[in-house]
This record gives C-alpha cells, structure tokens and sequence, in this order.
C-alpha cells in the first residue's frame, strides 16, 4: 500500500473515530460531528438502504443491531484505527525519512524500539483486567476501597444484588461493575480501572515518546537536509 493511501485511510478512519467521540458530546451537538453521528446513531440511512430489497421491519431491525455494535457497546473499530495510524506511521516514517536521511544503525533500534514500546504497552491495556467486580470478588474489593461518608456512600449495585465497593462504577459500555472506575478508552476496546491504570499511564507515556520521537527525528532529518544542501548560504538575485 502507498504512502498516499495510508495517510487517505487514516484521515477516513480518524474523521469516523472523530464522530464517535466528539458527536454524543454535547459541545459537539450543533456542529457537523454531532449531525452526523445523530445520523450513524440513529441509522436512518441505513434503514432507507435496506428498506426495498429486506423491507422495512427487517432493516430496522439490522439498523438497531448496527447501532448496538458500533455506538453502544464495546468494538474493535478503535483498535483498528489505531494500528492503522501505528503502522501506517511507521512505513511513512521508514519510507520518508529514515531510508533517506537517517542511515545509522542507531537511528534504526531506537525507531524500532520505540514503535514496538508504543504497541506492546497497547496491547497489555487492551488485555489486562481492569478490576471488574463480580459477586465472588466484591468482599475483597469492599476491603480495599472503604466509604467514607463523606464522598463515597454506602448503595448498592442494581446490577449485581451487592454492596457497591467506593469508587467503582458501572460501566455502561461494556455493561460491568469496575473498581475505581475511570473511562471506558475506545482505543483500547476496554475499561480503565483499578488493575490497569498504570497500565494505561505507561500506554500514554508511550505514545507521548512515540509522538515526540518522530517529531523530533523529522525535524533533525529536515536540519541535515539544509546542511548538506548549504541552503543556509544560499543567495537570492
């Protein structure tokens, strides 16, 4: 695939995740993104596709299970976004830069070893447990988060017919109960909770030394290519 066509799919795949981040809010909600993902949720469109050849009732139906999967519940779609921007970032990088400018063996093991940081760190946060809470487990959570009647109050969980540990929430996403909840990321299809929020910390680091490293590369590789070219003495007449 060409440099050209990964940088087209990545803006596809990063205007559709734009939509479904930033279209639900409400800020968003007037705007562009909030219209079409009033259009994605509600799936109109896709019910006038399907309406003549599945007939109505059948395309509502279809319709409700496309907005389910894409909207309202957990998806692969922002994993895939992301490893498209990795990869694809990569191959541009390798193709644009580095073969180019930045020759050294050093240049290639910490390329290398910086998109593999970024990746493995995603893919832990993407598997681990983000302490979810079942019955079985609740005594141990209810024993590691105390009320303090202040902030967190003694309810229960509906869900689960149990005492809610503090700071757990229940994830409407993914539709579990999670200690110390935080967010749902669609980057990684999970919950960030107890168990992996150093995970995700380490995650963001990554992807901040990913960014940065680039950036950083880029702009050497631009500053060498002057050098060498002596355009610092170049005289216009």
């Amino acid at each position: 695939m060409s440099t050209a066509a990964l940088a087209l799919a990545a803006c596809v795949a990063l205007s559709a995740m734009a939509v479904l981040i930033l279209g639900p809010t409400e800020r968003c909600a007037h705007t562009a993104l909030g219209r079409a993902y009033e259009g994605v949720h509600s799936g109109q469109w896709l019910v006038s596709a399907l309406a003549l050849p599945l007939g109505r009732a059948r395309a509502n139906a279809l319709a409700r299970r496309c907005q389910d999967a894409l909207c309202d519940a957990p998806n692969p779609f922002g994993q895939a976004v992301y490893v498209l921007l990795v990869l694809g970032g990569h191959k541009s990088f390798i193709d644009g830069v580095q073969s180019v400018h930045l020759h050294s063996l050093a240049w290639a093991r910490a390329t290398s070893g910086t998109f593999t940081l970024a990746l493995a760190t995603w893919i832990v946060v993407c598997c681990t447990d983000p302490g979810v809470i079942t019955r079985e487990n609740n005594d141990v959570y209810l024993a590691a988060y105390e009320y303090d009647d202040v902030v967190y109050h003694r309810k229960e969980c509906r869900t689960l017919g149990v005492a809610a540990p503090a700071r757990s929430k229940f994830c409407t996403t993914t539709k579990r109960r999670v200690a110390r909840f935080d967010h749902f990321c669609v980057w990684v299809n999970n919950t960030v909770g107890a168990n992996n929020t150093r995970w995700f910390l380490l995650f963001l680091a990554a992807q901040t030394w990913l960014v940065t490293y680039v950036t950083g590369a880029c702009a050497y590789a631009v500053w060498r290519d002057l050098r060498d070219r002596d355009a610092w003495n170049i005289v216009f007449e």
